[in-house]
């Protein structure tokens, strides 16, 4: 009689994940013949004839036995941890509980909120993250304050984590949704100034080196959150690409029109591309770039910082530089001569990096202080 494949009439087991012998896996056991197929092992009665009746019983526990062995090799989640363990932030950021256990993969994850004895499970349709081994909580409220925990799970057993503090800081809120924090460029150094003359504060990035042809931007401030990035249409050059990267930008009505101008000083490695730009406010809103030599756009070094002073009490605003990182540079201070020009008047024998006036003896004459590079 010839061995025939098995049934499911006289199948004693079928086990779908049977290991592997030698380098290959026995897919039937019939005809004599051994061939390698995917990871399936076959028993029958028809396949092994010589077996007496009264042991074949034992096959289909032989089977059983090797079918839970997987499940024997599995190990439940054990020592669950969530990181951090206390988190405060402010109001509107974001907060991020990371998972860890030990164990036998995958894994599951729930996440808990819990709060004055009350628990309940996160909602993974308003936050997909709540069954993940992380879990982001997005422009956070003071209500989402209190204790989060993770509960881990895989197919032997499941483990609870000690349960980690959100709490708020609600001195400041975080703005996520502003232009000012969601766009992405290469901005170097930003300042504040109310350019417009509303009452509101607007915001000027200077243009970053790696990107040639970066241009700066102006954000004018609408209220509230409303900033509105402004075009060359709208303030003109200011905001027009430029070469090199762009550092400090200091504003000051250094011709006394009773319009804010803006001195926007150049970082670079070599005088000849070291310009600063000078910018004249228009009565129109607009800025115009002083191309002409005004002494305060063309050092004679690379500068790395600068500072507005009136030092000689005349009613014009001077400007100090700090000569920087640049080697064989050193700091200049340039007077104003009240006709939109400066001269250099004074180079200390030291390289700053970054200074300050004040008068802080008050005896009516501005002091410096500045840290040496």
């Amino acid at each position: 009689m010839k061995n025939l494949p098995p049934t499911h009439s006289d199948m004693a087991c079928v086990r779908e994940s049977a290991p592997a012998v030698g380098r290959g896996v026995p897919a039937r056991l019939g005809n004599g013949k051994l061939r390698t197929a995917r990871p399936t092992l076959w028993f029958s009665h028809r396949s092994i004839p010589r077996l007496p009746s009264c042991l074949r019983p034992l096959v289909g526990w032989a089977c059983l036995w090797l079918a839970t062995l997987p499940l024997l090799a599995q190990d439940p989640p054990s020592d669950p941890r969530v990181t951090p363990t206390n988190l405060c932030i402010s109001l509107g950021a974001t907060a991020t509980f990371r998972a860890s256990a030990g164990g036998t993969l995958p894994f599951g994850y729930q996440w808990h909120y819990t709060n004055n004895g009350t628990s309940f499970p996160l909602d993974d349709g308003s936050n997909p993250s709540g069954l993940r081994n992380v879990l982001n909580l997005t422009n956070v409220l003071s209500s989402d304050a209190g204790g989060y925990f993770v509960v881990i799970t895989n197919t032997v057993g499941s483990a609870t984590s000690q349960v980690a503090q959100l709490t708020m800081d609600p001195t400041f809120i975080k703005i996520t949704d502003s232009p000012v924090v969601t766009n992405r460029a290469n901005w170097n150094i930003g300042s504040w100034i109310d350019f417009d003359d509303d009452g509101f504060s607007d915001l000027y990035m200077s243009a970053g080196l790696s990107v040639s042809g970066q241009a700066p931007a102006l954000y004018q401030n609408n209220g509230g959150n409303n900033f509105v990035l402004l075009t060359t249409n709208e303030v003109g050059a200011i905001v027009a690409p430029t070469i090199g990267m762009s550092g400090v930008g200091l504003w000051g009505d250094f011709d006394n029109d009773d319009r804010i101008d803006l001195l926007e000083l150049r970082v670079n490695s070599s005088v000849t591309s070291t310009a600063n730009r000078f910018f004249r406010g228009r009565a129109d809103g607009t800025f115009e770039l002083i191309t002409a030599n005004i002494g305060v756009n063309r050092p004679p070094m690379p500068v790395y910082n600068g500072a507005m002073v009136d030092y000689d009490n005349d009613g014009f605003l001077d400007v100090y530089f700090d000569g920087g990182l640049v080697g064989g540079t050193y700091d200049l201070l340039y007077r104003n001569l009240g006709d939109g020009t400066f001269t250099n008047v004074w180079s200390p024998p030291t390289t700053s990096q970054y200074s300050c006036w004040a008068d802080y003896d008050s005896d009516g004459d501005m002091d410096l202080w500045a840290t040496d590079h």
